[in-house]
């Protein structure tokens, strides 16, 4: 997501047993079949918000992970049949165990998509 060194990678390496709290929304109309909820036939959105909290031990190095966040929001627009622009704002942050380090992150993401269909008949 961050690349190999960015937040995206934090909480991939984070100690088995952490507390993990989640929570997402979603624009009108989300249904369980829909990947994107619609705000009309054109527009849709989501966003959501993650935390990891460690609780760690005193043999654990200064540097191990402690805590992590991040936190999305996307708007999608489908100007015509097959294909979407979107543009999503991402955010995170670390925070280490007693060493003091803390940083946080931030991108700005744009993509387009065209999908391209065909029939296969046998």
């Amino acid at each position: 997501m961050f690349g190999r060194t960015g937040p995206g990678r934090w909480r991939r390496f984070a100690p088995a047993g952490p507390t993990i709290y989640e929570i997402s929304w979603a624009g009108r109309g989300l249904t369980d079949s829909e990947a994107a909820p619609d705000w009309n036939d054109r527009w849709s959105t989501s966003a959501g918000y993650s935390r990891n909290d460690v609780t760690n031990s005193d043999g654990q190095s200064p540097s191990a992970y402690k805590s992590g966040q991040y936190a999305s929001v996307n708007l999608l627009c489908t100007p015509v049949k097959n294909a979407t622009i979107t543009g999503e704002f991402q955010w995170a942050r670390r925070e280490n165990f007693s060493d003091g380090f803390r940083v946080s992150a931030v991108r700005l993401q744009f993509t387009f998509k065209y999908s391209f269909s065909s029939k296969v008949r046998g």
